[in-house]
């Protein structure tokens, strides 16, 4: 791990077309409702009005306050305020009728309070009995205890609200569900050491126990956060050793520029030697000034991954606690297991804002891997996912086949959800209820067509779509 970070100096949006268009959107958020002004000078912005009123603005109509909403598919949510627009610049203002748009500004609010919340992690409440013991946070749906970094600690927290939040967007709850229990472990040396005391062996960093309503992940983003700091710090020693040799440079320079080695030069000489000496000291300095430049980037490049590896797992735990604890009645077995982690695959990469879960764009990454995986072959039948129950996904993602059957679950979720959407919340909580249980039937029941019929064309919807 360490090796990753001792820097040399130490040592598709194409692919939204292909989402389905209809009455019926699935399990994707509807789009939003906008305004929009027109100005003169041709431009048309869309987003909320703040302050105007509809229609072509007359003389006497006061400055358009006009906040623009910016929602690239599957790509984080942006506003941008302008200021205020003087009448004689504006063409024409469209402003939604009231209803729609009291809906709107409550939209905005509720996408700036969850900025708000994220950026301010570092205002969430911990609290621990002694300064070596874990950390605690107790809050309406979860309750954690952490031994990581408490700076990583926070982010889990909002992060965790953020996406328990925003599922019922996706699907609406059926059951107020128990208080999620979590464990976040500090090094994953204690992350097997809560599975072996479960009895578990699990090769994902995340894990969620239906059983006892316990989510526990384990991550080496805590580890990496101590050697970037480490790693800071050799960085900014060489660059402090490099300030000092400037200033001895400098000295040095005046010597040879004055003669006082006692060597007699002409002037000329002189000159040449200094210019030398300057153009070999900067080139040095600029060379060391990139290496420092190309650790940093590395690092945070290496952080960022890590960061988000880790936030997906932990929204694709939150799935699977969601499902259980919110949308299985008491008596009921829950989602059948292929559902169930493929619309986990699909949240872990979705964009969690404004109190929804954007379902607009897939994984490139993992259609990737799908798509090299059909075209060899490699690809089970889609009646052996559907009928394997939990067994296909217990090892974990090491084994092949363990990561092929969540690669067929995630493509079955995302072509059920998104591309064709034939799930809605209805026909989750109705699979919810049966559970495993006569699976190909209830799937094709969900399809409308027998399963090999479907496994051939969805195999041909996997490679069409564009990366």
């Amino acid at each position: 791990m360490s090796r990753s970070f001792l820097p040399a100096i130490a040592a598709a949006a194409a692919a939204a077309g292909a989402l389905a268009a209809g009455p019926d959107p699935g399990l994707t958020p509807r789009p939003w409702k906008l305004e929009a002004i027109e100005l003169r000078d041709g431009r048309r912005l869309e987003g909320f009005v703040v302050a105007g009123r509809g229609g072509p603005p007359g003389p006497a109509d006061g400055d358009v306050e006009f906040l623009q909403v910016i929602r690239p598919p599957g790509r984080k949510m942006h506003l941008i305020s302008w200021p205020p627009f003087p009448p004689e610049t504006i063409r024409f203002v469209e402003r939604l009728p009231e209803p729609d748009h009291l809906d709107l500004a409550d939209k905005v609010e509720a996408f700036r309070a969850g900025e708000r919340r994220r950026t301010g992690a570092a205002a969430v409440q911990l609290a621990r009995s002694d300064e070596d013991g874990p950390w605690r946070y107790e809050g309406p749906d979860f309750g954690l205890e952490s031994t990581a970094d408490p700076t990583l600690t926070r982010e889990a927290v909002v992060r965790l609200e953020l996406v328990l939040a925003a599922l019922p967007s996706l699907v609406d709850p059926v059951a107020d569900g128990e208080p999620l229990a979590v464990r976040l472990c500090g090094s994953l040396a204690e992350y097997r050491r809560i599975q072996d005391g479960l009895g578990l062996r699990i090769e994902n960093p995340a894990f969620y126990l239906p059983g006892r309503r316990l989510l526990v992940a384990g991550s080496e983003l805590s580890a990496l956060l101590a050697e970037r700091r480490v790693a800071d710090d050799l960085l900014d020693s060489a660059a402090q050793r490099q300030a000092a040799r400037d200033e001895t440079f400098e000295t040095l320079i005046r010597e040879l520029a004055t003669e006082r080695g006692g060597q007699q030069r002409s002037a000329a000489e002189r000159a040449a030697l200094v210019r030398t000496a300057r153009q070999r000291h900067s080139r040095e300095r600029d060379e060391l000034e990139a290496e420092i430049a190309a650790a940093q980037r590395d690092n945070d490049a290496l952080i960022a991954r890590a960061r988000r590896v880790f936030e997906g797992w932990l929204a694709h735990e939150a799935w699977h606690a969601y499902a259980d604890r919110r949308l299985r009645a008491a008596d009921a077995p829950g989602l059948p297991a292929w559902l169930d982690e493929g619309l986990a695959q699909v949240v872990e990469t979705a964009p969690v804002e404004a109190g929804e879960v954007r379902l607009d764009l897939f994984d490139r990454e993992r259609l990737a891997r799908l798509q090299d995986q059909l075209r060899v072959g490699g690809v089970p039948p889609v009646a052996d996912i559907v009928t394997g129950g939990q067994e296909p996904f217990v090892a974990g993602h090491t084994g092949r086949d363990q990561a092929v059957a969540y690669l067929t679950a995630w493509g079955l979720a995302l072509d059920l959800a998104i591309i064709r959407p034939m799930l809605s919340a209805a026909r989750i909580r109705e699979l919810t209820a049966a559970g495993d249980a006569d699976a190909v039937a209830r799937f094709e029941g969900l399809v409308g067509m027998p399963i090999d019929r479907f496994d051939r064309q969805w195999r041909e919807r996997m490679l069409g779509l564009r990366r």
